[in-house]
C-alpha cells in the first residue's frame, strides 16, 4: 500500500501531473515554433540578401524578402499547431 500526503491525494496529483504535461507540451510547442521561425527565416534572409548583393536591391526584391520572411513565419507556426496535435500513447 502506497502512502499519500495528506495535501496531495492521488486525486490530485493526477491533476497536477496533467498541467505538468500540458504547460510542457505548449513550452515544446512555441520554442519549436521560435526555432523554427528563426532557422527557416535566417537562411531565406542570407540567401536573398546574397541574391539581392549579386543582381542589386530593388524595392521589388525586398517586399519579395518580407514577404518570404513572413510566410516562414507562419509556416513554423503551423508546424507548431501540427505538434500539439500529435496524439501520443
Amino acid at each position: 500500500m502506497t502512502e499519500h500526503s495528506p495535501l496531495t491525494p492521488p486525486e490530485g496529483r493526477n491533476r497536477l501531473n496533467q498541467i505538468i504535461a500540458a504547460t510542457l507540451k505548449w513550452s515544446v510547442a512555441i520554442v519549436y515554433a521560435l526555432v523554427g521561425g528563426f532557422m527557416g527565416g535566417l537562411f531565406v534572409y542570407v540567401a536573398i540578401t546574397i541574391m539581392l548583393a549579386i543582381f542589386g536591391a530593388t524595392h521589388a526584391a525586398l517586399f519579395v524578402q518580407v514577404v518570404v520572411l513572413v510566410a516562414a513565419a507562419a509556416s513554423a507556426v503551423m508546424a507548431a499547431r501540427g505538434y500539439l496535435r500529435l496524439k501520443r500513447p
